[in-house]
């Protein structure tokens, strides 16, 4: 006997209500993993942006530092190099006050010269006249005339050995052309000055360039401050709805299992629920996640821009530091060449003070080798300096004091005429040992060169490295 056996109502509608549950469970569960899971990843995207502002803070607070102690160094050289153009331009002053005061001590030297010749011819044309007259005096009146002149010329030559043995020891030919060439030496140490005051006020305007560009990369970190504050707040705003949400769900979650439970006559039993899609993402998310991309993108940036700024702050504290010591150079050799010119200068007016009294005692012509020159062809050689041809070589001739000069000469060389050669006139060992200087000096350079160049490679390297982690996460 067979028996049909029908469910019965009651365990038809505990299976249907179940069934419900179980769908509102999955859907609560989809929406609050994928609300966790973003909410997680603007978390980590949020303290991967406070790390960056942080590391970014340090950087700046560096930056400042740096850039603080730059400029009052660049202060400092600034106020050296205006008190060595000041030296300079006293020193160039006092050379034409020297220029003008020989000038006038030739020109008196020449008027008295011409005195002293007037002077001697009229005393001649007198002799003359006196020889005439004798051959009409008698033979006695002759003798007498005679014995004045042998008296005359023995006394004159007792003169000339005494002035002979004063001017013995003082060869103004001599000391002239020291001065010359110590005059020679201040002007090429001022055109070498020139060229140190030109590169610093370049190096001015590479400062002033930089602290605007830093300005501007300060402007930026606030305007991204001010983001990150924003991104803050919405990340904030968006977890305090979404737990009044869940709070609001699980209040609602009975009311709906009894609507549905009073609605089972309208379900067939063998129909199948209908899956819920998982929630949209809202127009909020979709900003905070714009926002954050832009906020990364624009860190970024700031970053290489900081890294290039601080490398090219590195390079001008090198070459400001390389100008420092030249500065410093520059001025101690303009200190010895005033005192060794202050003692030329004294010796020099000795003789020619010494010249004049002997010239005026004896009334003469003076020496030939104890006459003083001037080799100025040109009147305004002071104001129209010579320039050097660009297609000629450099002559340099070395000499044994001059030693302490060659790194001077050798930054001169790659400042100015770096596409032009250098004629070397020297003794030889001195020539080897400067030659043998410049080329250390070029291989340290080179070597300091290719040390930048690895530690711009690393750093590249490392940025990369950053990215890839970055875009890993």
């Amino acid at each position: 006997m067979n028996r049909n056996t029908t469910p019965s109502p009651a365990s038809t509608v505990v299976s249907l209500t179940d069934s419900r549950d179980s769908v509102t469970r999955r859907r609560d569960n989809m929406a609050a993993s994928t609300q966790t899971a973003q909410i997680d990843f603007l978390k980590r995207q949020l303290q991967s942006l406070t790390r960056a502002k942080t590391q970014t803070s340090k950087k700046c607070d560096d930056l400042f530092r740096d850039i603080s102690a730059w400029s009052e160094k660049f202060e400092k050289e600034k106020t050296r190099r205006t008190q060595s153009e000041e030296k300079l331009s006293k020193e160039r002053r006092a050379f034409i006050g020297l220029k003008k005061e020989m000038q006038e001590l030739k020109e008196k030297t020449d008027k008295e010269v011409r005195e002293v010749k007037s002077h001697l011819e009229n005393e001649r044309k007198k002799w003359m006249g006196q020889g005439l007259s004798t051959n009409r005096k008698p033979k006695g009146a002759v003798q007498a005339n005679t014995s004045n002149l042998q008296s005359r010329i023995k006394y004159l030559e007792e003169e000339n050995a005494r002035l002979e043995m004063l001017t013995k020891h003082h060869d103004c030919e001599k000391i002239y052309d020291d001065a010359q060439q110590q005059i020679d030496d201040a002007m090429t140490l001022l055109r070498a000055a020139e060229a140190e005051a030109e590169e610093l006020r370049y190096l001015e305007s590479a400062n002033e360039e930089l602290t605007e560009q830093h300005y501007f990369d300060t402007q930026k970190i606030e305007e991204l401050f001010d983001e990150l504050e924003c991104c803050r707040a919405t990340v904030e705003k968006l977890e305090e709805e979404i737990a009044a949400a869940d709070e609001q769900r699980g209040l609602e979650s009975p009311v709906s299992s009894n609507s549905d439970i009073s609605d089972v006559s309208d379900i067939s039993p063998g129909a199948s629920p209908t899956p819920t899609e998982p929630l949209d993402e809202t127009s909020e998310t979709d900003y905070l996640r714009q926002s954050l991309h832009d906020a990364e993108t624009e860190n970024e940036n700031l970053i290489r821009a900081f890294a290039k700024l601080s490398h090219e702050h590195c390079d001008t504290m090198a070459e400001l530091d390389r100008f420092s010591e030249h500065v410093t150079f520059l001025t101690n050799a303009n200190l010895d060449l005033e005192a060794r010119n202050d003692v030329l200068e004294s010796q020099l007016e000795t003789a020619i003070q010494l010249l004049r009294a002997t010239t005026e005692e004896t009334g003469q012509d003076p020496p030939a080798h104890h006459r003083t020159h001037t080799t100025f062809s040109d009147p305004d050689f002071v104001d129209d300096l010579p320039t050097p041809d660009r297609d000629s070589p450099i002559p340099i001739t070395i000499r044994l004091y001059e030693k302490r000069d060659w790194p001077l000469l050798y930054h001169v060389q790659r400042t100015l005429f770096g596409t032009l050669p250098l004629q070397v006139d020297g003794p030889l060992h001195l020539v080897r040992e400067f030659v043998a200087t410049m080329k250390i000096s070029e291989h340290e350079f080179q070597e300091m060169k290719e040390r930048v160049e690895k530690l711009e490679g690393a750093f590249a390297v490392g940025v990369q490295e950053v990215e890839k982690l970055k875009k890993g996460r």
